[in-house]
């Protein structure tokens, strides 16, 4: 019965310790800014206001920014790429296997660059600043 606790112990251990993205968090404040303080930004599709703003958007995908005045607009974009706890649970996966369970969960990814500047080529139509 020791034996089994033992067993159990080591492998509970294993299993919490070793596949962190997991416990990494699954969104990443990114920060807006457009060339002009009154421009619409729209995030992935969705109108979310106008000038600078800081949003918490999810990692395991990347996202499309688009700042426009009237007719004119701009678009950046930010991809997302391994982070380094999902370094880690790569690495460790190759010794232990399990921790390959964290490169599923969204914390294995982080967005880069964390600030986006968005020009917006014509910003008249915005007015003054």
């Amino acid at each position: 019965m020791k034996r089994f606790f033992v067993i159990l112990l080591t492998c509970s251990v294993a299993w919490f310790s070793t596949a962190c993205s997991l416990a990494s968090p699954s969104s990443q404040t990114i920060t807006i800014v457009p060339s002009h303080p009154k421009a619409q930004v729209v995030v992935d599709g969705q109108p979310k206001g106008t000038g600078t703003m800081s949003l918490d958007l999810k990692k395991n995908r990347g996202h499309s920014f688009l700042a426009r005045c009237g007719n004119s607009s701009g678009v950046a974009n930010v991809e997302r790429n391994i982070s380094p706890t999902g370094m880690l649970d790569l690495i460790g996966g190759f010794l232990l296997l399990v921790p390959f369970i964290g490169l599923a969960s969204p914390g294995a990814w982080e967005l880069s660059p964390s600030t986006v500047s968005v020009p917006v080529p014509d910003a008249s139509a915005c007015g003054e600043a």
